[in-house]
């Protein structure tokens, strides 16, 4: 993760003097965060999607790494069509599958085709399995590398140090839906305000934005109530 941030500061931060607002979903979302604590003159304004600190507990770290290391284990030998079909089957997605956009699988068949475009370069089987075979590997070390059981934790004094210090500070979206992600970003904005709080010139502290009608896929189930906030986040800067 600490690469992958300072990829972005390396290709983002350069092009503003005042930092750049730093979107992401999910994983993204706790890349997102990662990146604005680590390098916090890269952030005017964070806002993650369904994305937390990182898990707290050593022995659910632990689990959830060994977790991932198998998802990442059966995309490898899988191919990325075969994981994307059970990678939305998880409950997680329960209401994105339900969808009327993206029902009976639509959604599993979309990302898989976009991966068949982006690799099937070449008329030649062998040589598209081949390139198939390689991008699923790829993808496979980013999983497991990036496994929130590796990430970082952090803290509320580290959201609050990232509050503090942008302009347009840290907002945490969920889904309404999405139960697990919206307790998470309640007790994170809830940590981070203890700290804020203390401040004393006051402000405005971590805000929670639900977005009606959404479970975790927020940017597929509801895009157009997300688009809002996301705008008043960048207004803020």
């Amino acid at each position: 993760a600490e690469a992958v941030s300072k990829l972005i500061t390396q290709r983002v931060c350069p092009s503003s003097t005042t930092g750049a607002v730093l979107v992401g979903y999910s994983m993204g979302a706790r890349l997102a965060l990662k990146t604005a604590a680590s390098h916090p003159e890269c952030a005017a304004a964070v806002a993650s999607i369904g994305g937390s600190g990182g898990i707290r507990d050593e022995r659910q770290r632990a689990l959830r790494a060994d977790r991932d290391d198998s998802m990442a284990e059966a995309l490898a030998d899988g191919g990325v069509g075969a994981f994307v079909n059970a990678w939305y089957r998880q409950g997680l997605f329960r209401s994105l599958s339900a969808h009327p956009r993206w029902r009976d699988g639509a959604v599993a068949r979309r990302r898989a085709e976009m991966f068949e475009m982006s690799a099937s370069t070449s008329e030649v089987d062998s040589e598209v399995n081949s390139e198939d075979v390689c991008a699923a590997r790829k993808l496979a070390r980013v999983m497991s590398a990036m496994s929130p059981g590796r990430q970082t934790v952090l803290r509320g004094e580290d959201l609050a140090r990232v509050h503090r210090g942008s302009v347009g500070g840290v907002t945490l979206l969920a889904g309404e839906r999405d139960s697990k992600f919206v307790a998470t970003a309640n007790a994170m904005a809830a940590d981070a305000n203890a700290f804020l709080e203390k401040d004393e010139d006051g402000g405005d502290g971590v805000e929670v934005v639900t977005v009606p009608g959404a479970g975790h896929a927020v940017h597929l189930e509801a895009p157009e109530g997300l688009v809002l906030p996301i705008l008043r986040v960048v207004r803020r800067t």
